[in-house]
C-alpha cells in the first residue's frame, strides 16, 4: 500500500540523530543500494531503490527522491526460492526411476537428497524472483520517518539496513498500551458524544468520528477467538453487544474521520496506531515536489488527529474517576440488551 498514491498501510519511527551532509547521504545510500547477487541464488536479497522506478538504484539525481526535507526511496526485497510441491514432483519422479533402474522397492535417504538437491540447482535459474518495494519517507529535519508496511518481518530488514547504512537508530512510534481500552473509548464516543471530539493543541480542534464497517474483538490474552463483524451495522449489531457481555474487547476498528472538509477513513488494528488500508483525500499523482508535501501531509495530518486523540483518551484513562460512569453505563446497557 503505497505512501505516494492510493489507500496507505504502514508505521512511524523515531530516527535518532541526522546525517545533515547531502554527499554523505548520497554516498551512504548509494552504497546500500539494491544489487542483484551474481547468479541465481535460492534466499533474499533487500537494499535500496528510488521510488519512481525500483529497477532505479542510482541515487545522483536528487531531484528524484529528495524533497525538501523528506527523503523519499523503497526498500526493495527480492525472495528467490523454488515452491517445494514442485521439487517434490520432479523429485518423485526421479526417485520412481532410480528405483527402477537399481531394482530396488526403496530410495536411500541420501539419494533421495542428492536428487532433491539437483533438482533444486536446475530449477533456481528458471525460477522469477518475487519482489517487493517498500516505501520509505524519512523527514531528516524532524528526525522521523514513515515505512509503507505493517509486516514484522520487512520491518526487521528495514530496520537491519536502516542502521548499517545510516548508522542511525529507529525506535517504532507505535501505541499498543491500552489499545483496546483505546478503540472502545472511540466507539463509546461515536454514541455518546454524537461523534464529535474536541481536541487540545489542535487547530482546527473539532473532529467528527464515526465507525465505518469494521469490527474484531477477543477476549484479553485470548487473540485465537476473534469475533469480526462488517457492515455499516457492526457497531449496532445483536452480535456487538454479545461479545461484550461476553467481556471481549474490540482488537480492530475502521474509523471514518472529518476535520472540517478534510475527511479520512482508516483501519487501526492490534499494533496500536499503525495505519492499516488508510484513505486518504485524492490528489495529484505526479510524483513532484508539491505532490510529495501534499501527500505526506495529508498522512501526517491523520497522524496528528489519531495523536490528539490518543492523548485525549490517556487524559482521561490515568485519571482516578476512570472509567466514567457514561462509559459504564454504555457497556452495560449493551449487555443488557444482548
Amino acid at each position: 500500500m503505497s505512501l505516494l498514491k492510493g489507500t496507505f498501510t504502514g508505521c512511524r519511527y523515531k530516527v535518532d540523530g541526522q546525517v545533515n551532509h547531502m554527499t554523505k547521504m548520497i554516498r551512504m545510500i548509494q552504497e546500500g543500494a539494491f544489487a542483484a547477487p551474481p547468479g541465481r541464488t535460492r534466499g533474499t536479497s533487500v537494499g535500496w531503490a528510488r521510488s519512481d522506478n525500483f529497477l532505479e538504484t542510482d541515487f545522483d539525481d536528487t531531484s528524484m527522491w529528495i524533497f525538501g526535507p523528506w527523503r523519499v526511496f523503497v526498500l526493495r526485497i527480492e525472495k528467490t526460492n523454488v515452491p517445494a510441491t514442485l521439487v517434490k514432483a520432479h523429485a518423485n519422479k526421479q526417485i520412481k526411476t532410480w528405483c527402477k533402474e537399481h531394482e530396488r522397492e526403496r530410495c536411500p535417504r541420501i539419494i533421495r537428497r542428492e536428487i532433491e538437491d539437483q533438482i533444486l540447482q536446475d530449477l533456481l535459474p528458471k525460477s522469477l524472483p518475487k519482489t517487493s518495494a517498500i516505501e520509505v519517507a524519512w523527514n531528516e529535519v524532524e528526525q522521523r520517518l514513515w515505512f509503507a508496511s505493517t509486516a514484522e518481518s520487512a520491518n526487521d530488514r528495514f530496520r537491519q539496513l536502516f542502521k548499517s547504512t545510516f548508522g542511525l537508530e529507529i525506535t517504532p512510534l507505535e501505541e499498543k498500551t491500552f489499545a483496546a481500552e483505546f478503540y472502545l473509548w472511540l466507539w463509546w464516543l461515536t454514541e455518546h458524544a454524537e461523534g464529535v471530539a474536541t481536541l487540545e493543541d489542535m487547530e482546527p480542534a473539532t473532529v467528527w468520528i464515526w465507525i465505518e464497517d469494521l469490527l474484531s474483538f477477543c477476549s484479553p490474552g485470548d487473540t485465537d477467538n476473534k469475533v469480526v463483524l462488517t457492515g455499516d451495522k457492526a457497531p449496532t449489531s445483536p452480535e456487538s453487544r454479545t461479545a461484550l457481555r461476553d467481556g471481549k474487547l474490540p482488537r480492530a476498528i475502521k474509523l471514518g474521520l472529518r476535520q472540517e472538509d478534510t475527511e479520512f477513513a482508516v483501519t487501526l488494528r492490534e499494533d496500536g496506531t499503525n495505519f492499516n488500508s488508510a484513505k486518504l483525500p485524492k490528489t495529484e499523482t505526479k510524483n513532484d515536489e508539491a505532490h510529495v508535501y501534499e501527500r505526506l501531509g495529508l498522512v501526517d495530518r491523520l497522524a496528528s488527529i489519531l495523536d490528539g486523540m490518543f492523548k485525549h483518551f490517556i487524559s482521561k484513562r490515568l485519571a482516578k474517576d476512570w472509567p466514567p460512569r457514561a462509559l459504564t453505563e454504555w457497556v452495560g446497557s449493551h449487555e443488557d440488551a444482548a
